[in-house]
């Protein structure tokens, strides 16, 4: 039995950052995810607003409603620029969708189950990368382009947690990894059957600015309540198959209506305390 407990300061991730600066945070700084996916690989999580965004459908990205942004921007992925003609709010937790004007050359699918405590997971996002070891964590570098690493889910419920781990700790992974400014909107994937599938969209990280340390933690909205709305405007008319049912019928649904454009934005402070155990 393995206990931490840490009480500090978290942030939203991004926001007001240059578009394509970066990505996720891994340790130690690598080539290679160690999973077969090379750290380069952009794994359709592409770059918004100064933060990052998920591909779910052929012309659909996910983000995170604090990110921002409007109808007109564009998303970056590969090197290549799609613009946005739609861009749609949800009203209840921290998503937004965003329609796109040219095809994607591929994008994930929601988890169709739920994820539990131990389940292996990869980060995948377009923030700040690692760049120096440091004896308790790593560094923040400005390299640009996609970064992947893994982690293991500590906190299950409306949000997903991890933690960053020291190397050689109980649940540290070869490849750990953990959310880092510029993730906000990034991915946290489960393997379902050989593929890799979205169960969850990072919104906020504990680290200080310019360093990841051992035991910060980060948490992704948990999408398994989620994918009714996702699919009723990315595949509408499919049937959805999720561990939690969708709404009834004539649930609320959001507005066609743009994100205003953001110049800037605040951080998001708040004093947070968790306890995580794992047997």
């Amino acid at each position: 039995m393995r206990a931490l407990a840490k009480s500090c300061i978290a942030f939203v991730l991004v926001l007001g950052l240059p578009t394509g600066a970066g990505a996720v945070v891994v340790s130690p700084p690598s080539t290679d995810s160690g999973t077969g996916t090379k750290l380069g690989e952009s794994f359709y999580v592409g770059s918004w607003n100064g933060a990052s965004a998920v591909a779910v459908g052929d012309r659909w990205v996910l983000t995170a409603r604090h990110v921002g942004g409007s109808v007109g921007d564009s998303l970056v992925m590969n090197g290549t620029k799609y613009s946005a003609d739609r861009v749609v709010f949800n009203r209840s937790e921290d998503l937004m969708l965003i329609r796109l004007t040219e095809q994607l050359p591929g994008w994930h699918t929601l988890v169709d189950r739920g994820v539990s405590v131990g389940d292996r997971v990869l980060l995948a996002g377009a923030g700040y990368r690692s760049s120096d070891q440091l004896q308790d964590g790593v560094t923040w570098s400005q390299t640009t382009g996609p970064a992947i690493g893994a982690n293991r889910i500590d906190q299950v419920g409306d949000r997903l947690s991890v933690t960053f781990d020291p190397p050689g700790a109980e649940l540290a992974e070869p490849d750990e990894a953990i959310f880092a400014l510029g993730d906000s909107g990034s991915g946290l994937f489960v393997n379902a059957g050989g593929s890799w599938r979205l169960a969850g969209l990072a919104v906020t990280i504990s680290s200080t600015f310019g360093v990841s340390r051992y035991g910060d933690y980060a948490s992704a909205v948990n999408l398994d309540g989620w994918q009714w709305w996702v699919e009723s405007l990315v595949a509408p008319g499919v049937p959805v198959a999720s561990s939690v049912p969708p709404p009834p019928q004539g649930a609320w649904f959001p507005p066609r209506v743009p994100a205003p454009a953001a110049g800037f934005a605040l951080f998001g402070l708040a004093l947070l305390s968790r306890r995580r155990s794992a047997a």
